[in-house]
């Protein structure tokens, strides 16, 4: 972690140097001030525009210069312009952080009215959009129906909730006291025009600000009473003959609930079907001066109940989960009761073809699969597959605690009251009981009693065509047994080692391997796939990867289709409930590679997992942080903004990752190919013509090889050593060290590893004793600054190794009058393989300074660079080695 948090000081540093800059340019353009990035230096700005939305209470007000618009805080002592006035804002840039999500803004030390202006034209948006905060800040308009709206008359504010096409909305009006209009806005038609900005949230909970009520545009008036809609049956919903995001009225008999909200209907008539809808909820009553206008708390509704329905179809291109619903976000009335309806006896090859979606209907089926998985809140999952006439679809039962199913048994011939739900591209067909008396065991299946039978019968015919077989090779073999049986002997050893050697590599595979079928069932799982899914061995035998509702529900099931296509497939990971306790979901995804055969046919799929479920755990704990942080912006600015410059280096870090393996592979092939080169060379030398090399020739290549040997061991040794830095394996052993004693010894060892290339000078000032150092960390820093100089100085030059005391400080410094570093790479020399960019054929790693840099913050020092290109440089190290 040491690492990480220098390279964001260091990055710290460089932004304020180029923020000093950036600040000399003044922006006058929104548009300039909407592009800056997260992170960046604080420019000044003066901005002329009109004000489209305005904040006494928060001291903010949103300027727009007829292209874009921007939000802007006040000083607590300015007071707040009105809307639609023109003015001019002098002040600075800064980021603005809410729920996570970075936008840049404009703090005001100066304003100044100039006119009455006009409001622009707004930007059109859809609610989806409205709701991702796409255009966040900017002055947009909305159009949908109104699902329910309160008017808060503390604050002024009248909360409408509008429902489109592709979702739902919050939108907050202010007002100057309850507008008349709003007797009769439920299920109106509005469009609405504001700011897509919000203090609190990013997401559909008060995602658009309006300025007033003469932003509220009424395209089609509604009423007083909710379930005032137009009346449609439901075959018209379900061939799609309404408008997507209009509010429309059903009638029907409920056949079941399912949680708070989603019911499935039946229509009055035999021919209309039955439909699956989401309800929508009140308002939560939590003051008692505010005004609520919906349809109030949902009914305890009932099978058998006759309700009135009044719902929003949505488009196709709304959220995944909202598709398998028929209407959504419905207000609902019981009407009367009557007995429960009865379920419509069919077939599975009928529900396979898409009859009776969302319909109550009774089935016969061979169990061929039997379930049981958590799925988080204390809910259980069971899954079951049932088989008829060669057609299989899954059914599945969800509820508190985990059921048995004693009574059933795989093969058993089943027969169930079930709810067929509606395909769509993320789920496939499926159904689900209701509850456990809907299902009954008519016995072992005819299916299972012929397969059993057949199964003997082929046992025995097998066993008895062996047995002859067996004795027709014992009489034929008989000659040649013993050479046979050596051979045999043989063939069985090596195959068993490697049998044996493939089996240990599958089962101690640190990674989560399953083998499947064409056919989806699981063939072979490790015990890394049963410890991931804690799963026993049976029960992954028993897995079909084929037709698990969570697996289809994720859309992995056609990607895995596309692995027996013959292509290597990546999953990205998903959300998988795993059984443990308590219950859990772990994010898993896999690389899917199909197996073939001599013919070219695909007979088997190997899956390995990759378990992300620690790093999304991760960016949720940083999610977590940063809203915390977002809680305390206004006492703690500096520690924002610090935390704010370290969750980018984060970012940067991983676009750096690529080039640092670069820059490491570069590094290993020019750093170890030539010594690998030259000792090669000379190992041949020695082996074809040792007996004709004269002796000098032969010590030659001898101290070739000693030479490009001691090389690369100097290398590996400082590779070793910045990996137990980095690990954390290296600490800081203080004990009593004599620096002049040290410094002398330093100065002579380089002078003898350099071959005196250089002339190297020690000068020691004061009294260097009594110093609490650790001495192997002082001999990395120094050893390497002192064989830095030498290696980049002209033969003959000078390199001058100094110490002396400063209060409590040892100050060191190595000075070389040598080729230098240009500025621009001097930011970059702490980061490993990283070399100036003119040190030509000069032979390096780029480790060295990085030990350094370790080393001295190991110790509490500093470490400052001052270099000319062409006239040298100087290194001073300043490390607190006394006691005050």
């Amino acid at each position: 972690m040491r690492a990480p948090r220098f390279q964001l000081f260091i990055i710290a540093i460089l932004s304020s140097i180029t923020g000093g800059v950036m600040r000399a340019q003044e922006q006058t353009s929104i548009d300039q001030v909407t592009r800056r990035e997260p992170g960046e230096p604080a420019s000044p700005v003066k901005l002329n525009g009109v004000v489209i939305d305005a904040s006494p209470v928060d001291h903010a007000l949103t300027l727009h210069d007829g292209t874009r618009s921007v939000g802007v805080h006040l000083p607590g002592n300015m007071v707040c312009p009105k809307v639609g006035v023109s003015l001019e804002v002098t002040g600075e840039t800064f980021t603005h952080v809410i729920a996570g999500h970075s936008h840049p803004r404009v703090r005001a030390r100066e304003i100044q009215v100039h006119e009455q202006g006009h409001l622009p034209p707004p930007k059109p948006i859809s609610i989806r959009a409205l709701n991702r905060f796409e255009n966040f800040d900017q002055w947009v308009s909305v159009e949908g129906h109104v699902l329910r709206w309160k008017f808060r008359s503390h604050t002024n504010e009248l909360m409408i909730v509008l429902v489109g096409a592709d979702g739902w909305t919050t939108v907050a009006v202010r007002v100057e006291s309850r507008p008349p209009i709003a007797t009769l806005l439920m299920g109106a038609k509005l469009r609405l025009t504001g700011v897509n900005a919000s203090e609190t949230s990013h997401d559909a909970f008060g995602a658009m600000t309006v300025p007033s009520v003469a932003q509220i545009e009424i395209l089609q008036p509604g009423h007083a009473d909710p379930f005032e809609a137009p009346a449609v049956s439901l075959p018209e919903v379900a061939a799609q003959r309404t408008v997507p995001g209009s509010r429309v009225k059903v009638s029907g008999t409920v056949l079941a609930r399912f949680g708070e909200r989603m019911i499935y209907l039946r229509g009055m008539a035999s021919h209309e079907g039955a439909q699956c809808n989401l309800l929508a909820t009140a308002w939560p009553r939590v003051a008692s001066d505010e005004e609520y206008a919906d349809a109030g708390s949902l009914p305890q509704l009932q099978p058998g109940d006759v309700v009135e329905m009044v719902g929003t179809p949505m488009a196709d291109t709304a959220e995944p989960e909202l598709q398998k619903f028929a209407l959504c976000y419905c207000h609902v009335r019981v009407l009367g009761h009557q007995p429960a309806p009865k379920p419509i006896p069919t077939t599975l090859r009928e529900i396979s073809a898409g009859k009776w979606t969302h319909d109550l209907v009774q089935v016969h089926g061979r169990l061929t699969l039997l379930h049981s998985l958590p799925v988080g809140g204390g809910e259980w999952r069971t899954v079951m597959l049932l088989e008829d006439e060669g057609v299989s679809v899954p059914l599945s039962y969800q509820t508190a605690g985990r059921t048995a199913f004693a009574n059933l048994k795989v093969d058993d011939e089943l027969l169930a009251n079930v709810l067929v739900e509606r395909i769509t591209p993320q789920e496939p067909i499926q159904l689900r009981l209701s509850s456990l008396s809907d299902v009954q065991s008519l016995g072992v299946s005819s299916h299972a009693r012929s397969r059993q039978l057949w199964l003997w019968a082929g046992s025995a015919l097998t066993l008895l065509a062996l047995l002859l077989g067996w004795i027709a090779i014992l009489r034929r073999t008989t000659r040649r047994h013993a050479k046979a049986a050596a051979e045999l002997k043989s063939i069985t050893a090596a195959a068993r080692e490697s049998e044996l050697r493939w089996k240990l590599l599958f089962e101690q595979s640190p990674l989560s391997v399953q083998i499947f079928a064409p056919d989806g069932q699981t063939k072979r799982v490790n015990a890394a796939w049963m410890k991931l899914f804690r799963l026993t061995e049976e029960q992954g035998l028993a897995f079909n990867v084929l037709q698990d509702p969570d697996l289809n529900a994720s859309g992995a099931v056609n990607l895995i289709r596309q692995a027996f296509a013959g292509q290597a497939i990546q999953v990205p990971p998903v959300p998988y409930p795993v059984s443990q306790d308590p219950p859990t979901y772990r994010w898993i995804g896999g690389v899917l590679y199909p197996l073939k055969n001599e013919a070219g046919q695909i007979i088997e799929v190997v899956t390995v997992h990759n378990d992300i479920t620690e790093t999304k755990a991760a960016e949720e704990a940083m999610l977590a942080l940063n809203q915390t942080l977002e809680q305390r912006v206004n006492q703690r600015t500096a520690e924002l903004k610090q935390t704010q410059a370290e969750l980018t280096l984060a970012l940067e870090k991983e676009r750096e990752l690529g080039e640092l393996k670069s820059r490491f592979v570069t590094m290993v092939s020019h750093e170890f190919r030539t010594p690998l080169g030259i000792i090669m060379s000379a190992i041949e030398l020695i082996r074809h013509y040792d007996e004709r090399l004269a002796a000098d020739k032969r010590a030659e290549l001898q101290q070739d090889i000693f030479s490009s040997t001691r090389h690369m061991a100097g290398l590996m040794e400082q590779m070793l050593v910045l990996g137990r830095v980095e690990a954390g394996a290296v600490s800081c052993k203080l004990a009593s060290c004599d620096l002049e004693t040290l410094a002398g010894k330093l100065t002579d060892e380089c002078l003898s590893a350099t071959n005196r290339k250089c002339t190297i000078t020690c000068v020691t000032e004061g009294l260097l004793s009594n110093a609490q150092a650790d001495e192997a960390l002082l001999r990395h820093i120094f050893s390497n600054l002192i064989h830095n100089a030498v290696k980049y100085s002209p033969d003959g030059g000078a390199v001058q190794f100094t110490s002396k005391r400063e209060g409590n400080l040892a100050v060191f410094q190595v000075i070389d009058q040598g080729i230098g570093i240009p500025p621009e790479d001097q930011k970059n020399l702490f980061e490993a393989f990283q070399r100036g960019s003119n040190v030509g054929d000069i032979p390096g790693t780029g480790l060295g300074l990085v030990i350094v840099k370790r080393c001295v913050d190991l110790h509490g020092g500093t470490l400052h660079i001052n270099s000319i290109v062409g006239h040298g440089t100087t290194f001073t190290v300043s490390i607190p080695l006394f006691m005050n």
